[in-house]
């Protein structure tokens, strides 16, 4: 972006060329920042499961270990990770939509394959 304006991504995505009508409160950031720590907990989880998660994440297990069990765990651990980063986006819509003086959808940050509708996994 050239000129004058935010530097700000969210702005700059949404088209806004100055900041937010309101501050961000304390509780805003305690809200975001718990919701984030919830993430990095979850990831952490997910991740002690497997042999390096960055490159191949294949999990790790013992030779003694219950197949069915292993599998359910990584769909629990999976399925945590996801639904914190969900909730996360959430709260973060959240806030923006007080701040702002418009109102942001799920499709701005999930466009579905037609780059308008919201996907399928945030209907529910």
């Amino acid at each position: 972006m050239s000129g004058s304006g935010s530097t700000n991504t969210i702005d700059q995505l949404l088209g806004h060329t100055d900041g937010p009508s309101s501050e961000i409160t304390d509780r805003d950031l305690v809200r975001a920042r718990s919701s984030a720590y919830i993430v990095h907990g979850n990831f952490r989880d997910l991740a002690e499961m497997c042999d390096d998660i960055a490159t191949t994440g294949l999990v790790k297990t013992s030779k003694e270990a219950d197949k069915t069990d292993v599998e359910n765990e990584v769909y629990r651990r999976v399925h945590n990770y996801v639904s914190s980063l969900y909730s996360y986006n959430e709260h973060i819509r959240e806030i923006l939509n007080r701040r702002l003086g418009q109102h942001i959808g799920k499709r701005y940050f999930l466009p579905g394959k037609d780059n308008r509708a919201a996907p399928d996994y945030t209907k529910r």
